[in-house]
């Protein structure tokens, strides 16, 4: 069974990686720092997809039949912007030193894992994935992953739950995606 808290830190973290590498492109004189992150965000990266990858083999699938479909891939950009942000600036005394970057990530990670928001991934975005806000029936709306793109109309889908309101789509009846 895929354990859905250690998952979700993972999703978080991964939703960071854009930033691991902007900061890492400003240390690139420090030849440690730098490829400790880039080596670090390539690993991070391949395990999220290996993870997501056995998703469909550890997880019992249902299928649910969706009421309401929103598009959501847009939002990301304004996370982007907020946890890049720090990145662009001209100081020196945030670029160079480590641990005022850890406590950022800590922050930032702390808030994108209490709110859900590591579902707005870029890596994941650059990989084919989309992010939809759905309703179920009378369920409170739930996020969902998928490789489909939807329309307005129900949809009725194969799905694991990832976590209280997040689910993966694992493609149509028959698996397909």
């Amino acid at each position: 069974m895929l354990n859905k808290t250690l998952f979700n830190i993972l999703l978080t973290f991964e939703s960071l990686v854009p930033a691991f590498i902007v900061y890492a492109l400003t240390r690139w004189d420090s030849y440690g720092i730098f490829w400790g992150l880039i080596v670090g965000s390539i690993i991070l990266t391949g395990v999220s997809l290996w993870v997501l990858y056995q998703i469909p083999k550890r997880i019992t699938p249902r299928f649910v039949e969706i009421e309401e479909t929103k598009n959501i891939d847009k939002e990301p950009l304004g996370f982007l912007l907020a946890y890049l942000w720090p990145f662009m600036t001209q100081s020196i005394e945030f670029t160079e030193n480590v641990w005022v970057f850890i406590a950022v990530i800590f922050v930032f990670a702390v808030c994108f894992y209490q709110s859900s928001a590591f579902i707005f991934n870029p890596v994941l975005t650059l990989l084919g994935y989309h992010f939809y806000e759905i309703k179920v029936g009378k369920r409170v709306k739930t996020f969902l992953i998928s490789k489909k793109i939807f329309s307005l109309e129900k949809n009725t889908l194969r799905i694991c739950e990832l976590s209280n309101n997040v689910w993966f789509d694992l493609g149509g009846e028959n698996g397909d995606v």
